[in-house]
């Protein structure tokens, strides 16, 4: 089975698969943690960190590096950081291992900072079994407390951006509602412009 989880930034998305695998490990049951390479930059190699300041070693992966063959066959679940940043094929890896019994939960993002999908996060979400999000809330323009969907990026002065790399990690980055996104979307530029 594969549950894709998935929320905005701060949601607390990692913590909760840092837990899961805390249950797994006081269960005997036998995991894998897998994080992509790029969130290196941001919280050392080969390691799952939150915010809430819990980290755990994980097993780094590259954009070639294909997981089916990565699975330790004495795993049961397995746990995927920063599932967006996966590639099409390592989603279908993940589908393939999931075939042989083992559960899969992925964590990530839905959408990048122009309310794109990431590939990872798009076949996710069209493959994956079960599909939950985590809930957080963002402080919306009029001063209002909305459900948080999209994340914005902020440049170095703090100020909403929309240059830059979509694959990118930090701490620059704040969740907001669909009302925030779209009216800081017509104060710079049309999103259906490029």
């Amino acid at each position: 089975m594969i549950t894709f989880i998935y929320s905005t930034v701060n949601a607390g998305k990692s913590a909760n698969l840092l837990m899961r695998a805390h249950s797994c490990e006081t269960s005997n049951i036998p995991y894998q943690m897998f994080i992509p390479e790029i969130c290196a930059k941001r919280d050392g190699q080969s390691q799952i960190t939150s915010r809430t300041g819990f980290t755990a070693e994980a097993q780094s992966i590259k954009p070639t590096d294909r997981l089916y063959p990565l699975q330790d066959h004495t795993t049961r679940v397995v746990f995927v950081d920063e599932a967006q940043f996966l590639t099409k094929e390592q989603v279908f890896d993940l589908c393939k291992i999931s075939s042989t019994g083992v559960m899969i939960y992925a964590f990530g993002l839905r959408t990048d900072f122009q309310g794109e999908p990431f590939e990872g996060s798009k076949y996710l979400l069209a493959w994956a079994e079960n599909i939950e999000e985590i809930t957080t809330f963002s402080r919306g323009v009029s001063g209002d407390t909305d459900k948080a969907i999209f994340n914005v990026k902020l440049d170095s002065q703090g100020r909403w951006t929309r240059s830059g790399e979509s694959k990118d990690v930090g701490f620059h980055y704040l969740p907001v509602s669909l009302r925030e996104f779209f009216t800081l979307m017509k104060n710079t530029q049309d999103l259906r412009e490029d």
